[in-house]
């Protein structure tokens, strides 16, 4: 059984999520509120805790003494409009970043990511998660320490869509920029997470910025 928190601010949306989650039978939600300070009162340990913006930059400095195991994944709900708030929850090493407009088999497929023990990282933040790395990346180019793209990584066209995934472009934007068809840049994204050995597309963004793989756009 895995046993889950949600901690949403709007109680509407804390009973949408608990449905859906609840459709699983192997999900149970023991606690269901609008402040994290209600997880003390659970006495079973929690596998996954959901978070809203506000609960988590409110409980974020004291999330150790509030979570009830040292195994318990932290999952961010964020709205759009909230994307920026990805680089927080990147640097306080949560396991999740969601949107509460998700569908719910996306959610769900999220949640199980998630419990394998991989980040899953929404693509509306990949933008912003992008930023999150600027610095690092440019304090390595700065060293010459940076990696240069070969044909041993990613074919150069598949390193054109890595760019233009990083710049937070649909797959039809992808396609218009670099005129394919729809169906080429989706082919494409699946041997990109393929050979990068990836689930989604933020992942092997991430990767790829990590590694210094693509230009880092400027907001």
């Amino acid at each position: 059984m895995i046993n889950i928190g949600i901690i949403e601010s709007q109680t509407l949306l804390q009973e949408s999520f608990k449905l859906i989650l609840e459709t699983q039978p192997s999900n149970k939600v023991l606690v269901h509120s609008n402040h994290y300070d209600d997880l003390r009162q659970v006495k079973e340990s929690l596998d996954i805790v959901f978070l809203d913006i506000p609960n988590f930059q409110q409980c974020r400095n004291d999330m150790q003494h509030i979570i009830l195991s040292k195994g318990t994944k932290i999952i961010v709900l964020a709205q759009r409009g909230e994307e920026r708030f990805v680089t927080e929850a990147m640097d306080a090493k949560v396991q999740g970043f969601l949107f509460k407009e998700m569908e719910a088999e996306e959610l769900l497929d999220a949640l199980q990511q998630i419990l394998k023990g991989k980040i899953y990282i929404h693509g509306q933040a990949t933008h912003h998660l992008v930023t999150f790395f600027r610095k690092q990346i440019e304090n390595k180019e700065q060293k010459g320490l940076i990696e240069q793209p070969t044909e041993e990584h990613l074919p150069k066209r598949m390193f054109q869509t890595l760019e233009l995934a990083a710049q937070g472009l649909s797959n039809e934007e992808i396609a218009s920029k670099m005129r394919v068809s729809d169906k080429t840049v989706k082919n494409q994204m699946s041997h990109i997470l393929s050979i990068l050995h990836v689930s989604n597309r933020t992942a092997a963004v991430v990767k790829a910025v990590q590694n210094g793989w693509v230009v880092i756009p400027k907001l």
